[in-house]
């Protein structure tokens, strides 16, 4: 294996380990909390150019900020990264960005205006 498609693979499924690991327990995305390295690591994931880099990436976004809004001021960065996913080639992509910008406002309306400004909601 080529080391950029061996790259493209951990990047693939260590975003999918972590957004699994975050699915049903808060306790696991506050470890993100402690870790900004790996939230930026994350959030560059979601500019990845493999689909499925991209997918992952969305997906731990979601799941990391499904339980608390803990995140939402770390995760904030990703608004516009999310928002240009809506327009991905890959329908499961867009699916998974919807319901991660769904997830930044489900428990407070803090990021309302980031949004607005992000076009994440079109009047």
């Amino acid at each position: 294996m080529v080391r950029d498609d061996l790259n493209v693979v951990l990047a693939s499924r260590s975003c999918a380990l972590l957004g699994n690991m975050m699915k049903y327990k808060s306790d696991f995305s506050l470890v993100l909390k402690k870790h900004p390295p790996l939230l930026d690591s994350i959030v560059r994931c979601l500019q990845n150019e493999d689909s499925n880099v991209r997918k992952s990436a969305v997906y731990v976004t979601g799941n990391a900020v499904f339980h608390t809004q803990e995140l939402y001021g770390l995760v904030s960065c990703a608004i516009p990264h999310l928002v240009n996913l809506l327009k991905d080639t890959f329908a499961k992509t867009r699916i998974s960005a919807a319901a991660a910008l769904g997830n930044l406002c489900r428990h407070s309306g803090v990021l309302a205006n980031h949004m607005l400004k992000s076009n994440a909601i079109s009047l």
